[in-house]
């Protein structure tokens, strides 16, 4: 019974300490994307630490919480794939895959997407 307890207690503080996990989100993502293509005209998202944040066509902003980033670079591929995942109000997880090209001035793509280019905002 002590060693049934001394492992649960163990595997409950191991537990709570990745709940407190702190995703990374790396530099080159943080700031706000936007796009010249003209379907999505005063449309942008946001990367932050904590959050990734959508503004739509029809001006509604949108904060979901991310809870995990993925990263995976093809040496043959001048670009770096991130998988941003991230949950809303209710817990819902969602997944956005985008492709990250740092040769053509900071770009992003989305994978469904790959002809739209999204360039950050220069901060002013």
């Amino acid at each position: 019974m002590k060693v049934f307890l001394a492992v649960f207690i163990i595997l409950a503080v191991l537990g709570g300490y990745n709940c407190k996990k702190e995703t990374i989100v790396t530099d080159e993502l943080l700031g706000v994307w936007e796009t010249s293509d003209l379907k999505y005209k005063g449309c942008y998202f946001e990367i932050t630490k904590n959050e990734i944040i959508f503004k739509d066509i029809e001006g509604e902003v949108n904060f979901y919480k991310i809870t995990e980033i993925e990263a995976e670079q093809n040496l043959d591929e001048k670009f770096i794939t991130y998988i941003i995942k991230y949950v809303d109000l209710e817990g819902l997880p969602f997944e956005l895959p985008v492709l990250y090209f740092p040769g053509e001035g900071s770009t992003i793509r989305f994978m469904n997407q790959t002809n739209i280019k999204w360039k950050k905002r220069e901060v002013s």
